[in-house]
């Protein structure tokens, strides 16, 4: 919980935490999915600490280009937040055509919030599950993953365990 109060300390100037103003957090995705799930728990922190209104705002669609257009028009004050993957405003750019948004002059980046694992499955009906070759394929993905990002690249523990326990030839 520490974390999330040096986030709320990190993301507002002191002009803006002293405003008696609702600070509002936009998400571009469900109410539910884990990005929701973060963003809430680092709202209630930052109610606490500022002593002010803090609410989140689901905007789901198109990637995160509806919450990114949302920030865009809303006032300049810095009580309208994004809370987004990267994703959103470093590959969408290179991606589509054309974005409502500039996402390198439009918006300027305030804290790193947090890191998500990902892993790559499939259903039962593809060959591959509990085949000889789907642990040279996991192998494979390791290395890939651990060979483009910084630090340690693996499954959870109880997840690898749970998948080498189904999937054994």
């Amino acid at each position: 919980m520490r974390i999330a109060a040096l986030i709320a300390a990190l993301l507002f100037s002191t002009a803006a935490a002293a405003q008696d103003k609702t600070i509002k957090f936009l998400v571009g995705f469900p109410a539910g999915a884990g990005l929701d799930t973060m963003t809430r728990l680092v709202a209630d922190k930052m109610r606490v600490s500022l002593g002010q209104p803090v609410v989140v705002e689901n905007r789901p669609g198109a990637a995160g280009q509806i919450a990114m257009s949302a920030l865009k028009a809303a006032a300049p004050d810095g009580l309208t937040l994004v809370m987004t993957p990267l994703v959103t405003v470093v590959t969408a750019p290179h991606v589509y055509a054309k974005l409502p948004y500039d996402a390198f002059a439009d918006f300027a980046p305030v804290a790193h919030t947090a890191n998500f694992l990902f892993a790559f499955t499939v259903g039962p009906a593809v060959p591959l599950a509990g085949s000889v070759a789907g642990p040279a394929v996991a192998r494979t993905c390791r290395a890939l993953i651990a060979s483009r990002l910084p630090g340690r690249s693996r499954c959870p523990p109880r997840t690898s365990a749970r998948w080498s326990s189904r999937h054994r030839g």
